[in-house]
């Protein structure tokens, strides 16, 4: 299972945590568990944007420049990585 979450992300299929329990016949919940466990494996880091009162915390382009500006103006943005560690294990 924690194979297959690393070969997704590694093909670059941009999923969310329901798709891609969905295809790995996964709870969102177990997913996300599982994502957790591979970033304290050291396979992958977290990446991403926080957002606070709707104004991105990049202060040089701010939400302007970003294609997540439609987000929810309170959630943050995230997603997954694999680190050299993950690249060499594939």
């Amino acid at each position: 299972m924690l194979q297959d979450i690393l070969t997704a992300i590694h093909k670059g299929e941009v999923l969310t945590l329901e798709q891609l329990g969905q295809r790995l016949q996964l709870s969102p919940a177990m997913v996300e568990m599982s994502l957790h466990q591979l970033s304290r494996m050291g396979y992958l880091a977290k990446e991403g944007l926080q957002l606070s009162g709707g104004t991105c915390q990049t202060p040089e382009k701010g939400c302007s420049g970003c294609s997540g500006r439609r987000a929810s103006s309170h959630r943050p943005i995230y997603w997954y990585v694999l680190t050299e560690r993950a690249k060499r294990a594939l």
